[in-house]
């Protein structure tokens, strides 16, 4: 297995450090973000605390393939005055291993002396394409499904009645209070797992699901709730008329008895993803919008 280490320093960019850390322990490469302190806990450039791996006089660099340098300030300078990354980047470069950094790499080549990038021999590596996109592509599917949900039952109500199609736009709009924070909680649920998983910390991943999962129940059960109890009153907010109401107060009853299996095989969808499978979010979704809801609805 690839291995990277991950210099950080207090100052550092967040997003810059651990979007690139994430996207590597997905792909399934080790990754050690190692502080340059003599403490593990950094505190980055926007007050946000990342909690290191190890710290860097702990930490053989000669094991790595590929050193990283996450940039922003004052952490940048801080790498530069680090003679353990120094003499760890000039090692890399003379045995010829891979060193990459972003934001950082301008202000190294001018004002660190170890850092002399060179764009000659730079390459795509089309593994490390692989595998972003193994995660990547069925996501992109996957947020196209509503769009193909949608189309697909407006052309099965329009031949019904008008008052059936508005009946769904006002649906789809209600149900998106509903979902929202649901796509929130998955959202949230894809670094944590992808970061745990990728520590080899399953109890972590454990216990991400354990408490996503219940918290995303519980808001789709008392949305069915409410969804049974006042249906009238949801579409009035939509000034419905007599015709929409007398459609639509029975199917909202009906539709909101699914939405606690649909928060659940959300949830378990989004931490697929970030167990680095997004093939399972992506049938997961196909089959609840598409798959299964467009013929019962024809």
């Amino acid at each position: 297995m690839a291995k990277v280490i991950a210099y950080m320093a207090n100052g550092l960019e967040e997003v810059e450090c651990l979007a690139v850390v994430d996207v590597l322990r997905r792909a399934g490469i080790e990754v050690v973000m190692t502080s340059i302190h003599d403490r593990k806990k950094i505190e980055g450039s926007h007050h946000i605390f990342i909690g290191a791996d190890a710290l860097a006089k702990d930490v053989d660099a000669s094991e790595a393939d590929l050193i990283f340098l996450p940039g922003g300030m004052p952490g940048t300078r801080y790498l530069g005055e680090c003679g353990i990354v120094t003499d760890a980047v000039k090692q890399a470069v003379s045995d010829g291993r891979r060193v990459a950094a972003i934001c950082a790499v301008l202000l190294n080549h001018f004002r660190n002396s170890a850092v002399r990038p060179k764009w000659k021999g730079y390459r795509m590596e089309c593994q490390i394409l692989a595998d972003i996109y193994r995660v990547g592509l069925p996501t992109i599917v996957t947020q196209a499904m509503g769009s193909v949900m949608v189309s697909a039952i407006n052309a099965i109500l329009m031949p019904l009645s008008p008052a059936a199609v508005a009946f769904f736009g006002v649906y789809y709009k209600l149900q998106n209070f509903l979902f929202m924070p649901m796509n929130g909680l998955g959202q949230v649920a894809i670094p944590i797992v992808g970061f745990n998983f990728g520590a080899k910390r399953p109890d972590r991943v454990r216990s991400s699901f354990c408490t996503a999962v219940p918290i995303a129940a519980g808001i789709a059960l008392a949305a069915t709730v409410l969804f049974c109890a006042i249906p009238g009153s949801l579409l009035g907010l939509f000034d419905a008329k007599a015709e929409m109401l007398s459609i639509g107060i029975p199917a909202l009853r009906i539709i909101s008895l699914t939405f606690v299996f649909a928060a659940v095989t959300m949830i378990l969808g989004y931490a697929s993803s970030g167990l680095g499978n997004g093939l399972i979010n992506m049938v997961g979704t196909g089959l609840r919008q598409v798959v299964i809801l467009v013929p019962l609805v024809w």
